[in-house]
């Protein structure tokens, strides 16, 4: 048989790290997802590191390896992005870290807040501020009608209320 596709181990089944695209700068996060991230951080410091792989199951490596690797990425997140914290005092207009209120053409209402691309969660109602959803609102006031193209077509949104958490 020809040893040609065989995987000489050397003992190390560490995964591929993931390479993530670069961020775009600047990077912004929410102060409450900058501290979200920390408090992972912190916790995956301590259960990556009260464990050395050696000491581990077979089946208990790739976990670690996993939160490894998370930990690594968190550890460069918390050093590229810059954390923004809400107005002291209420804006009118939208900025980044607002939440918005808005309403469709159709009546449905939907809040949505622009956040960070590392925090971007649009079925949460968190879109990333640079998404093309986010760059119409930026800016937009109560009461502006905000066009938002769309591949099914363009779509204007009523911006009801702005708050800052």
């Amino acid at each position: 048989m020809s040893r040609a596709f065989v995987r000489e181990g050397d003992g190390d089944d560490a995964p591929e790290p993931f390479q993530r695209a670069p961020r775009l700068q600047p990077c912004y996060i929410t102060r409450a997802g900058y501290l979200a991230a920390h408090a992972e951080f912190d916790r995956l410091q301590g259960v990556v590191g009260a464990h050395r792989l050696e000491d581990l199951a077979l089946d208990a490596r790739d976990v670690w390896h996993r939160q490894q690797a998370r930990l690594r990425e968190l550890g460069t997140l918390l050093t590229e992005v810059t954390p923004v914290d809400p107005p002291a005092e209420p804006l009118e207009d939208i900025h980044f870290g607002a939440c918005v209120l808005v309403e469709h053409a159709d009546g449905a209402t939907q809040e949505l807040q622009l956040v960070g691309e590392d925090e971007a969660l649009p079925e949460a109602g968190r879109i990333n501020w640079r998404s093309p959803l986010g760059r119409v609102l930026m800016g937009a006031r109560v009461g502006d009608e905000v066009p938002w193209q769309r591949p099914a077509g363009t779509q204007l949104l009523l911006v009801l209320a702005v708050r800052y958490a």
